[in-house]
């Protein structure tokens, strides 16, 4: 993930089209399934153990299906 991607996708959890809500929502609800979802206790949030993401702002990647680096994610 690069500098740009974080910032996008961080931009993208406050601020949002209905669109990218809905498949941020998609994303989402494949990683609550996903055995790499950790939560880490101190930073408060759920983590991808296979990149290191907050979960949160991860499924707002503007890469698309790429950015999940299992490629669990249709689109």
């Amino acid at each position: 993930m690069d500098f740009l991607e974080i910032a996008q996708s961080w931009y993208r959890v406050g601020k949002h089209t209905d669109e990218q809500k809905a498949l941020a929502d998609e994303r989402a609800a494949i990683c609550n399934e996903c055995e790499q979802k950790v939560h880490n206790d101190v930073l408060m949030y759920f983590l991808c153990k296979a990149c290191g993401c907050p979960i949160r702002a991860k499924v707002y990647s503007p890469r698309g299906p790429v950015a999940c680096p299992l490629k669990k994610w249709p689109r």
